[in-house]
């Protein structure tokens, strides 16, 4: 597919995401997944608040990589989701 934004973005944004992934299931009582899909292009989050449990509901959320999407605009959404998770 062909991409919106160069390689070394989106490595920066993945690096970034799986970060706060971290980082907010190690501080809080949340879980968050991160998922790179090259198939669609796009990197998935998935948010448990209150943390896992099996048949719990989850919100996802993606940051698309192709050449029509919003890109930056997807990451700054879920960055928004993301602080609020952490009381920002």
């Amino acid at each position: 597919m062909e991409n919106s934004i160069p390689t070394k973005r989106k490595i920066e944004i993945a690096t970034a995401l799986v970060a706060r992934a971290m980082e907010i299931s190690d501080k809080t009582q949340h879980d968050v997944f991160v998922d790179w899909a090259p198939h669609v292009n796009h990197i998935g989050v998935s948010i448990c608040r209150g943390g896992w449990k099996k048949n719990h509901r989850s919100t996802s959320v993606a940051v698309d990589f192709d050449l029509d999407s919003d890109t930056e605009g997807d990451y700054e959404a879920v960055n928004a989701i993301l602080d609020k998770l952490e009381g920002k």
